[in-house]
């Protein structure tokens, strides 16, 4: 049981580390600074929302 639940875990992790990746490959550097800015900054008006 414990096994599974860490393949279940790891092959999520797997996700999504590949779709942040891909994500990021096509995005511009904008957008990235942008999310940056957004969402990561203490400071950020949106920051208290999520």
């Amino acid at each position: 049981m414990l096994l599974l639940i860490l393949i279940i875990w790891l092959a999520l992790s797997v996700l999504c580390v590949w779709l942040l990746w891909s994500g990021l490959r096509s995005a511009s550097l904008g957008e990235i600074v942008l999310f940056w800015l957004l969402f990561w900054d203490d400071d950020a008006p949106f920051h208290d929302w999520f």
